[in-house]
């Protein structure tokens, strides 16, 4: 694999170079990286509630698809076009359920991810998946958005999408997607979703979320980020994508275990770029609302990590950067001069963070502080059908004692 990403701009190529990887990654090693806040800058954006999926065509054409808050009835795109992301025009809008099957009766689907083939113009998108509303709690009907079941979907378009196909699922939970596999049980898998892309010279990837949920109450929930990845030849085809388990790429997307990538704090999603100046990778980590009852509040934030090969996702521990005033549910990064979001040029770039409207920050990577914040894992009180150390007890108790919850 080449660790060079390469969507600086269409037809574009950034090159760079990475530091020899180190013999032997130490595990408690922490991010060397922080992150600093700026002031709002640019045009605002329209509803979005998703990852702003933004790529840039051949003819130079910067491309903004915005998934409006979902109902379990309608989730609407709308295209929008422009040379930046301060001056993009509306062009048209589709709704998906208003064309596609929906195989569970209330499927619905967010645009997350969007890449353009430069060789032929065709779109894909990723998508976020929901179904079986209201299915999974001892009381049904009394939560929205944590009752249901997730996977990421894709789909493509050949005519800059005023029209899409629907391929289907691509990432998958393990376990089955129907009410009857959690009876008796406290906790239920609400699958993969929230997926936020990123594509290199060689490879797709695909950071997602995984989370169990209390059946009695949706608001109780833990969760953390995983990866799936696919050759850039597969063009996102569902059955060519590779889950990371246990340090291995060796698992199927559909139906194949995988293992957090980041499990700090409830972490939920992550945005990944390559950054020229500091020659590494990085994440941004948002982490789940979730609702500490030894402090009657509740708790979600921001961590940044690093990591030097994404073949071998050898990310430093994460420490944080940010509160929950910093934090919107959905984030991602653009250089303002490339329009790129997977290379930053410089330690300077855009941060957008989005619970519906949203607007810019200007935030810059700065050095870590001496003594930076860290988040111990976080996992529900009970074994759950994970397959996945510190989730499943099962299969991999703990070597001493449990984690701190």
């Amino acid at each position: 694999m080449s660790p060079i990403p390469w969507m600086v701009g269409w037809g574009l190529t950034a090159v760079c170079s990475i530091a020899p990887q180190s013999a032997a990654f130490d595990a408690t090693q922490t991010s060397d990286l922080s992150l600093s806040f700026g002031a709002p800058v640019g045009a605002a954006l329209p509803e979005v509630d998703s990852n702003g999926p933004t790529a840039e065509d051949v003819q130079g054409n910067l491309w903004f698809i915005e998934a409006v808050g979902g109902t379990m009835r309608s989730t609407p795109w709308r295209i929008f076009k422009g040379s930046t992301m301060d001056n993009l025009v509306h062009q048209y809008d589709y709704v998906p359920d208003q064309h596609w099957a929906r195989p569970h009766g209330d499927d619905t689907w967010w645009a997350e991810g969007l890449w353009i083939d430069p060789v032929d113009g065709k779109w894909f998108v990723v998508m976020h998946t929901e179904y079986n509303y209201n299915k999974y709690l001892k009381k049904a009907g009394t939560g929205y958005s944590m009752d249901r079941i997730g996977t990421v979907s894709l789909a493509s378009s050949n005519d800059q999408g005023r029209s899409w196909t629907c391929a289907g699922e691509i990432i998958t939970s393990s376990n089955a997607s129907e009410p009857m596999h959690w009876e008796g049980k406290n906790y239920w898998d609400e699958a993969r979703g929230d997926p936020a892309l990123f594509v290199d010279t060689d490879y797709f990837y695909v950071y997602y979320n995984a989370r169990w949920v209390s059946r009695d109450d949706p608001n109780v929930c833990y969760a953390g980020v995983r990866v799936a990845r696919c050759r850039l030849a597969d063009k996102m085809a569902p059955g060519s994508w590779a889950k990371w388990y246990q340090g291995r790429w060796d698992q199927p997307g559909l139906a194949g275990y995988d293992s957090d990538v980041f499990n700090e704090n409830y972490s939920d999603t992550a945005t990944v770029f390559w950054s020229r100046s500091r020659k590494c990778y990085v994440a941004i980590v948002m982490s789940d609302q979730k609702f500490n009852r030894a402090t009657g509040g509740w708790e979600y934030d921001g961590s940044i990590s690093t990591c030097t090969d994404l073949g071998k996702q050898d990310w430093a521990k994460p420490i944080r950067v940010c509160d929950k005033d910093r934090k919107g549910y959905y984030t991602w990064v653009m250089d303002p001069n490339t329009r790129s979001r997977y290379v930053m040029e410089t330690d300077t770039f855009r941060w957008y963070g989005t619970e519906n409207r949203c607007r810019a920050l200007v935030v810059t990577l700065t050095n870590a502080p001496a003594h930076p914040v860290t988040r111990p894992p976080s996992y529900p009180p009970e074994s759950v059908d994970d397959h996945n150390p510190g989730w499943d007890r099962v299969h991999f108790p703990p070597p001493t004692k449990e984690p701190k919850q």
